[in-house]
């Protein structure tokens, strides 16, 4: 059996959350494909840190190392300055070495770092470095890498089981249409089949004359098609009124054509946003066919 117009419409709502959660679930994979390198160390490290690695690290970076540490004596210095004024000036890592396969590599630990075991991230020598043969290219920096090094991927991680979640939630609904929220909501008036099929005839006799952009205006039926959709009664519209929404920033001033719809004796409403040619248009219609619904102080 082929679907009505109502029911088909609210296929076609539920087909925007499913569009909402791939946008979501695409950018939560664009994010982790340029960050690729980090997430694969993340689950696969922190690995020992070996002469080859030490010499071409490739795609790892996320290491631990053990040994004595002997000092370089380099240091990183830190200068706080305010206004261009030179305030404090403060060592923050020392550069230090540990003996591995006949060479050294280079360490940078925070200042007065205390212990054997070093675990962060590889790094490339730093230029004053690579002189002394003895020392590998790659150096290890002690971070807290996995908290340390990309917050984005972190986010995604949060974001993408949601989107996955709401991706599923948006397919069940277009799988099943008579559940959405449009649908259930006219249990209030009777039988949701009867009502959609009771809207279905009366769209279908009314023809065009009674669809204003994303609205429709039946004898019985208030429809918003979008954003997304809504079936009032034409018995139970309290109030149609026009708002113009006036933001400012520092560059320009927009201005929002807003149609709102208030519902007698119920917390709901529903508002449409418009163009300002059309809303005049809306607004017009609206008072030929609804004049009890229009507040004459906003119409």
């Amino acid at each position: 059996m082929k679907d009505g117009i109502i029911l088909c419409a609210a296929r076609d709502s539920a087909k925007s959350t499913v569009n909402l959660a791939i946008v979501f679930i695409v950018l939560c994979l664009i994010v982790l494909g340029f960050n690729w390198r980090y997430v694969y160390n993340l689950f696969s490290g922190p690995v020992p840190l070996t002469a080859a690695l030490a010499t071409d690290p490739g795609a790892r970076e996320f290491v631990t190392v053990e040994g004595k540490l002997i000092p370089t004596g380099a240091t990183q210095q830190t200068t706080l300055k305010f206004k261009g004024l030179k305030i404090d000036e403060s060592k923050s890592a020392d550069y230090m070495m540990l003996a591995l396969d006949g060479r050294f590599v280079v360490v940078k630990v925070p200042a007065n770092f205390t212990g054997n075991t070093v675990q962060g991230r590889l790094e490339e020598l730093p230029e004053e470095l690579k002189s002394t043969p003895l020392f590998y290219p790659w150096m290890v920096v002690e971070i807290d890498y996995r908290i340390h090094t990309n917050l984005f991927v972190w986010l995604t991680a949060l974001v993408l089981p949601l989107a996955l979640v709401l991706l599923a939630f948006g397919l069940w609904r277009v799988a099943k249409p008579q559940n959405t929220w449009a649908i259930r909501r006219l249990k209030s008036y009777g039988s949701p089949h009867l009502v959609m099929a009771a809207i279905d005839a009366e769209l279908s006799a009314q023809g065009g004359p009674g669809k204003v952009l994303p609205i429709t205006f039946a004898p019985s039926w208030l429809i918003v098609w979008e954003p997304c959709l809504i079936i009032f009664a034409r018995n139970e519209i309290a109030g149609i009124t026009l708002e113009r929404r006036v933001k400012t920033s520092a560059s320009k001033t927009t201005v929002k054509h807003v149609i709102n719809f208030k519902v007698k004796g119920r917390n709901l409403a529903a508002e449409v946003e418009v163009k300002e040619e059309d809303a005049a248009r809306v607004m017009q219609y609206v008072r030929e066919q609804y004049p009890d619904t229009v507040d004459q102080t906003n119409a």
